[in-house]
């Protein structure tokens, strides 16, 4: 898919079947990675080049992975600091995953614990 960000660039999105990456210029600019797992299938990397970043590239990369695995693939928690890269949010990913489940166009699989 091929699409002009907030800045007029050319961008395309592709996708291998699991993952979803994001070229300028036939440039690596941005990537989503998932992990197959028996429980199925995970959020295990996701990156836009700073350069790049809030101009719509994410959203639409994300778009492609919900086309892909649906709108319901294991994230991680919004409370995890720290371990492999698959198990936690930057501030800028957190942000963003908070702004598609509040958009629609993921659905909240964060554990929520409730006091009896």
């Amino acid at each position: 898919m091929e699409f002009h960000d907030k800045k007029n660039n050319l961008i395309m999105v592709t996708n291998d079947g699991l993952n979803v990456i994001a070229y300028h210029n036939d440039i690596e600019i941005g990537r989503i990675e998932f992990d197959e797992r028996d429980e199925g299938t995970i959020l295990y990397y996701m990156n836009v080049e700073a350069n790049y970043q809030r101009q719509g590239i994410a959203r639409q990369m994300m778009n492609e992975a919900v086309n892909i695995h649906g709108n319901n693939f294991g994230k991680p928690s919004f409370s995890s600091s720290g371990g492999e890269c698959h198990e936690y949010y930057t501030q800028e990913g957190a942000a963003f995953i908070h702004y598609c489940i509040k958009k629609g166009l993921l659905l909240d699989t964060e554990i929520q614990e409730y006091d009896s």
